[in-house]
């Protein structure tokens, strides 16, 4: 994934399945934010909505390219509709604005 410039993490290490699901106590946003710290990737991008909301501390975060915190400041940062099947109101919408945004990137 490097070779691409795309980097995996997850933003619960000992916990899975539906969000709503995954007590608060098992994200670790601090420790997502410093591997972006150190890492440095040109985007940062959340499977997820409450993933996004939970890791940047803002529950009005919305789909599509959101504010970056000034830590991130110079990362485009995204909160992405989940893939999962379990996800009702799945929209490729922002999925594509972010490939609209990488291909610029060339």
């Amino acid at each position: 994934m490097p070779g691409f410039g795309l980097g995996l993490t997850d933003l619960a290490k000992l916990a899975w399945g539906v969000d709503k699901h995954i007590a608060p106590r098992h994200y670790t946003p601090d420790r997502l934010l410093a591997l972006a710290r150190q890492h440095r990737p040109k985007a940062l991008a959340f499977t997820s909505l409450n993933a996004a909301r939970t890791a940047l501390g803002d529950k009005r975060v919305g789909l599509g390219r959101v504010g970056t915190p000034p830590e991130l400041e110079d990362m485009a940062v995204w909160a992405l509709s989940s893939p999962s099947g379990a996800n009702g109101h799945f929209t490729m919408a922002p999925w594509r604005e972010l490939a609209e945004w990488r291909r610029g990137l060339r």
